[in-house]
Order: C-alpha cells, then structure tokens, then sequence
C-alpha cells in the first residue's frame, strides 16, 4: 500500500514538469510559444512585424522571421495585478529575447527562448543593466516552480499583447 501511494503522489510530479503554463514549457530552459490567427500574408505580416518595432536585428526565410525583442516592460496592470502582488523580480526586469516567428496560411506561431532579465534601475540587490537568466528564478530541479504561476501570467499577458498585430485602421479623413 505504501509503494502504491508513493507512486500515486510521484506521478502528478513527472507529469507536471511536461505541462504548459500560460504558453511556457521547459525546452532547454525557459521556452513561450503561442499561435496567433492572421490573414495576413506572410509579407504583409513582415512589415506588421517590423511596424511594430519590438524587434532589433530581423533576418527572414523560409516564411520564418528571427530577431532579438528590444527590451519589453512587463505590463503588471494589464494582467490585472497589482504591483505588490508580484515578486520583485518582475518589477525590476525588462525582458529581452530571442525570437523565431513561423508563418503558415491563417496563422503564426512566436517563440521566445533565451529571455533575460536586464534590471531597470540600481538597488541594493544589483545595478541598473545587470542581466540574468529567468530560468534562475522559475525553474527547480528541471520544472516550474511553484510561485511561477502568477509571473506566468503577467509575461504571457504581456507577450501576447506584444506580438498581436492590430487590426489596419482607415483614415479616409487624413
């Protein structure tokens, strides 16, 4: 009875380090990917992507996009929280990431890996510029951590919002 329980509460545990939260796995670090709906064409989805200047360094092929996100700061109150609520690091950070945008007919999937955390100011606990890894701070013995679930949230917010194209509004009064 003691090895069935044991392996009851284990499995919960290997399975939970494979699940998605809020758009990010653990994929050689620290990986959030979603797939945005466009009918766009892939140049007219180029030119969106470069019109909303998020990116630095874009080379394109293959229907693929690839960049390096200039720093984006974590909108905490669009998420809905307040800036209490979240752990300091979030607070502190702006993020910057590498990015890969894939193209196929009506979609676009947007990888961000490598996401760093670039300090915003100086404080006690580092100096304004100093970078570090997010992993250090979501990822324990290969899964989430447990106090991850709210920054999930706000950074996923906040990617998402970054990377949706916006629907082209006519000014026919111009």
């Amino acid at each position: 009875m003691k090895k069935f329980l044991l392996i009851f509460l284990l499995i919960p545990t290997i399975s939970f380090s494979q699940e998605t939260i809020n758009n990010f796995i653990i994929s050689d670090g620290l990986v959030w990917q979603k797939v945005f709906e466009t009918n766009l064409s892939f140049d007219e989805l180029t030119n969106r992507i470069k019109g909303l200047g998020i990116l630095n360094n874009i080379e394109i092929a293959d229907n693929k996009m690839i960049g390096q996100t200039k720093p984006i700061d974590a909108d905490i109150q669009g998420a809905g929280f307040k800036r209490m609520s979240v752990p300091l690091y979030i607070l502190r950070s702006l993020y910057e990431c590498f990015t890969l945008i894939e193209f196929k007919d009506g979609r676009y999937r947007v990888t961000l890996k490598n996401i760093i955390l670039v300090q915003k100011y100086d404080d006690p606990m580092g100096k304004e510029g100093s970078r570090s890894f997010i992993e250090d701070y979501v990822i324990k013995n290969d899964v989430f951590a447990n106090n991850f679930i709210k920054p999930s949230e706000i950074l996923d917010y906040t990617f998402t919002k970054s990377f949706t194209i916006p629907p082209v509004e006519i000014n026919d009064d111009w």
